[in-house]
């Protein structure tokens, strides 16, 4: 939570240039910097205990998608100001999760290295994998030097291969979300399966759903335009348009959720998996705008009936009838402004691609940056000019405002 508040202030300074967000977002950096990782490692902790007043849990319970999105908030704000002080812990904690987590033999990062509950060292989970390249990776490597950027670039290939490898499903055209052998699964994750033992490919299964398999679709696609790898560009390409098909319902010109486990639509609409398939058509956009007849109506859904009007923020689920589901929270582990701040970031920057038109982020780099190193997010564009105006920020003293055009 800490981190991906810290990310979302981030998003807040990028768009609009108020200090006060970076500020506030320099506050997060130094008390993660301080506090929220492991100095023995470098790794993340993933949580705070209020009553015994320690970080934990121990390395060998540390979840790995947690770890990912640990990142998120100190890596966007490297991709903010080149601040090389902040980049050595970031290289620190990636070097740890790969060199901790990757195992050759079992194919893959783990999940986790001890056993908890649920958690257990066999577990393959697609998010594992993915959350790497999400929560960091992707919009990070454009900006690292070039030593850093080559070992970045050969894991996102690693990782790319794996997924499509192991995950993808050629019959139904999405992405498992877990291949844990069945005997390491335990029964009460399955309460709609009729067996109550099988979780591992499973329709309607844990992150087995539109809105993982069209993220990892997205991030294909971006990869592969990254390193003009034409093949990862195509196979993203030419499956995310089938299932943008599939997820969007032509009766409620709408996003849908997923397949149930009986193999119907489920029409539920929650809010991180509508932010996704809007980024991937919006991306898609940019190259065929044939693609926006989808955002015309899927945009107007998310400002009407997943933002809540009257006492803000963006609900966690809503129902086929747009009724919100009151048994979720609107802040909760798993939901701070991260996906809706990172939807309004693309939603900002290719709208102004679609139509054919500049657009500005602000940055505060800590010196005048070297342009190869400047980019829209997880994008790449033509730099028209910048401007710098000094500021009174916390941890820079300058605003550099980039105008962008041809987005791609």
């Amino acid at each position: 939570v800490y981190a991906r508040q810290t990310y979302a202030y981030g998003i807040a300074y990028h768009i609009t240039g108020k200090p006060e967000y970076l500020s506030l977002m320099k506050n997060g950096v130094d008390f993660l910097r301080k506090n929220g990782f492991d100095k023995k490692t470098g790794s993340p902790y993933t949580y705070y205990s209020g009553i015994s007043k320690t970080w934990g849990p121990a390395d060998s319970l540390r979840i790995s998608q947690d770890l990912a999105y640990a990142l998120s908030g100190i890596g966007f704000y490297y991709y903010l100001t080149h601040d090389p002080s902040v980049l050595k812990d970031i290289i620190n904690m990636k070097n740890y999760i790969f060199n901790y987590y990757y195992d050759k033999d079992f194919g893959m990062l783990r999940w986790c290295k001890g056993t908890r509950g649920e958690d257990n060292p066999y577990r393959k989970e697609l998010v594992s994998q993915l959350d790497q390249i999400y929560g960091y990776m992707v919009w990070l490597t454009p900006s690292l030097p070039d030593n850093y950027r080559k070992e970045w670039e050969k894991d996102l290939d690693m990782l790319t291969n794996i997924i499509i490898k192991e995950f993808y499903s050629v019959k139904y055209n999405f992405f498992w979300g877990t291949l844990t052998d069945n005997k390491y699964v335990y029964a009460k994750d399955n309460p709609g399966d009729p067996a109550n033992t099988n979780k591992s490919k499973r329709i309607g299964g844990p992150h087995t759903d539109f809105g993982h398999s069209i993220k990892t679709l997205w991030l294909i696609y971006q990869i592969g335009k990254l390193q003009n790898n034409p093949a990862f560009v195509e196979f993203a390409r030419t499956n995310a348009a089938h299932l943008i098909d599939i997820a969007y319902d032509d009766s409620s010109k709408c996003w849908t959720r997923r397949f149930d486990a009986q193999g119907k639509i489920d029409k539920n609409k929650e809010w991180w998996g509508l932010a996704e398939l809007d980024q991937t058509t919006a991306t898609l956009s940019i190259a065929d705008p044939s693609y926006a007849r989808y955002l015309v109506t899927t945009y107007s859904d998310w400002f009407e009936h997943l933002v809540d009007h009257k006492n803000h923020d963006i609900w966690h689920m809503v129902d086929e009838h747009n009724k919100p589901d009151l048994s979720y929270p609107k802040q909760h582990i798993w939901k701070n402004a991260f996906h809706s701040f990172e939807h309004a970031l693309i939603g900002y920057i290719t709208t102004a691609a679609i139509k054919g038109e500049t657009f500005r982020l602000h940055y505060a780099f800590m010196n005048d940056a070297d342009t190869r190193y400047i980019h829209p997010y997880t994008y790449t564009g033509k730099i028209v000019k910048i401007d710098k105006t000094v500021v009174k920020g916390n941890g820079a003293t300058t605003n550099y405002t980039v105008t962008f055009s041809d987005l791609h």
